[in-house]
């Protein structure tokens, strides 16, 4: 279940984050990842961010890979999405403070979330998956 959240959150923010950024928008790739405001290359980071974890614990539950470090790459980048989303601005957004409001609380989640995972894949007698 976990890697299939994670597929559709990344395949949801890289397409349907940002209405005038690549793919459906009419900025180019170059564009969208280089040229405009920090929140559209938030975005698509979050969404590759959310693929690598996806395919990371897709390998690891069908069993491919066993050893404990496969586990950092949710750790890794669900701390970093975590954090950066207290500092993250939805821009010009007449629903401002209601939107700081949930990036503060999924922040929040985040973290425990991460930091759970942590615990439960790197302490000892931990579970392979």
């Amino acid at each position: 279940m976990l890697p299939t959240a994670f597929g559709i959150i990344g395949v949801f923010l890289l397409v349907w984050s940002n209405h005038d950024a690549w793919p459906v928008g009419s900025l180019s790739v170059a564009a969208t990842f280089f040229g405009q405001g920090p929140e559209i290359i938030q975005h698509k980071f979050y969404g590759i961010f959310a693929a690598i974890v996806a395919v990371s614990e897709a390998v690891r539950r069908i069993g491919w890979v066993c050893h404990p470090a496969w586990a950092a790459p949710l750790v890794a980048f669900g701390m970093i999405g975590a954090l950066v989303l207290f500092v993250h601005s939805p821009g010009n957004h007449p629903a401002n403070e209601t939107i700081a409001l949930h990036h503060a609380f999924l922040g929040g989640l985040g973290m425990c979330a991460t930091l759970s995972k942590a615990m439960a894949s790197w302490t000892p007698g931990a579970s392979p998956i």
